[in-house]
């Protein structure tokens, strides 16, 4: 997701945690042939759409896996433990 690339994946758990469909990305039913050729063909064809996942992702990564705010979450829960 920060290495600038659009996400296209499977509708499954761990891939539907990081994607909302068509707001940083698109998700398709495994086996879904042609819902991934016209998600991808969405992509292709509309680089402006393309560049608003890719941005999206950015900012998104950027927030939520930042090294600081990981170990602030960290942090917290020990911090509620002991």
């Amino acid at each position: 997701m920060l290495v600038g690339i659009p996400i296209i994946a499977t509708e499954i758990r761990g891939n539907k945690d990081l994607i909302s469909n068509d707001i940083n990305g698109y998700l398709y039913k495994p086996g879904d042939i042609k819902s991934l050729k016209i998600k991808l063909l969405k992509i292709l064809d509309n680089p402006d759409l393309k560049n608003k996942f890719i941005e999206y992702n950015k900012k998104i990564i950027i927030e939520k896996f930042d090294r600081s705010t990981k170990t602030n979450d960290i942090y917290c829960v020990l911090s509620n433990i002991i």
